[in-house]
């Protein structure tokens, strides 16, 4: 299979493969390989060649050691990147494009802002959030996704680990924080506050299903909730219970089927067991995936891309491959397995 997988490690950089995952490159066309936390990538739905990538920033005054920008880009799936000035000193995130708006994303960073460019990343305006700049038990909020409605353009919807979930209604300029107003007797069972009080305000990752009717859905580590109206009201989105201590991740709609969703989950954070769950009905009903061995830790994010939407990749924490042509009916394991996993990323070659 002719395709370009991107897997974004933690500390040791980019891994390339150019043969859908048979064999990976350690790259360093650009980005130094060594003491390189990537964060997050973003494939241009406009352009396949082109790649943004998300690190932290470690300046070590070596080209061949850590880097001092926090945002990069390549025009050639990965084969070579070059830094984005305006990020330098800056740890990015997360990455989306505006399908609607050629040369228009935004970038999510650590400690928790949001930018955003209008022309292809020859400028950027921080956008005026209320973002928390201090949390408790890691110390700095991060931006872990950013939701764009591509019927409604001034839709955005951002979660932060750990400060809560925000919505704007108004293209960025006005924000207000959502699902803070939930009792903690309606806290999801059966997980309830295993992962720690207030968890409902860790937000891991956020979707929106568009449908009758759309379905925002936003993800903490004790599970998921459900708006039906673009987050004036929220319910408990119940997921297949695995495991009994039940840790919940990204979660991913089908790019052409907005029933079927994916959703990453394991014991805990750092466990040794992982599992994805499926819904091919927006959540009415869920079912296990069949991995091809045994997942040896939580399954943590997931990629695709409008050039072949049957093709899905998902990685585990730490270090898992998976690749399914069959819009997640099968899946086959990468060889190659690696160090923690933050990151993953296809293209067409």
């Amino acid at each position: 299979m002719s395709y370009t997988i991107l897997v974004g490690t933690v500390g040791t950089g980019v891994f390339r493969s150019t043969d859908g995952g048979e064999t990976f490159r350690w790259t360093a066309n650009g980005v130094s390989c060594n003491d390189v936390i990537v964060r997050g990538f973003a494939a241009d739905p406009a352009a396949p060649g082109h790649v943004l990538l998300g690190t932290a920033v470690f300046d070590s005054g070596q080209p061949s050691l850590g880097t001092p920008f926090g945002l990069h880009q390549s025009f050639n799936g990965g084969e070579s990147w070059e830094p984005i000035e305006a990020f330098r000193g800056i740890e990015c995130w997360r990455i989306v494009f505006d399908k609607v708006h050629p040369g228009r994303y935004y970038v999510g960073t650590r400690p928790a802002a949001l930018y955003r460019t209008d022309d292809g990343g020859k400028s950027f305006t921080r956008l005026d959030t209320p973002f928390p700049q201090v949390c408790r038990g890691i110390g700095l909020p991060r931006i872990t996704s950013i939701v764009l409605n591509p019927n409604d353009p001034d839709f955005i919807f951002v979660s932060v680990e750990i400060g809560g979930f925000f919505l704007s209604r108004d293209g960025g300029t006005s924000w207000r924080e959502v699902l803070s107003n939930i009792p903690t007797a309606d806290l999801p069972v059966p997980n309830g506050n295993v992962f720690g009080e207030g968890s409902r305000h860790d937000g891991h990752h956020s979707i929106l299903s568009l449908g009758d009717p759309d379905l925002l859905v936003a993800s903490t580590p004790d599970g998921s909730y459900v708006s039906k109206d673009y987050g004036e009201s929220w319910d408990y989105f119940p997921v297949l219970q695995v495991f009994p201590r039940q840790y919940h991740h990204d979660l991913v709609v089908k790019q052409d089927d907005p029933g079927t969703m994916f959703y990453g989950t394991g014991e805990e954070t750092a466990g040794v067991h992982g599992a994805m769950l499926r819904t091919r009905d927006r959540g009415q009903t869920w079912d296990s995936v069949d991995f091809p061995e045994a997942c040896n830790s939580p399954v943590w994010c997931f990629a695709q891309h409008p050039a072949n939407t049957d093709r899905i990749i998902a990685c585990a924490h730490y270090g898992m491959l998976f690749r399914s042509e069959d819009g997640g009916a099968s899946w086959t394991k990468a060889p190659r397995e690696f160090t923690e996993i933050r990151a993953v990323c296809w293209v067409p070659n």
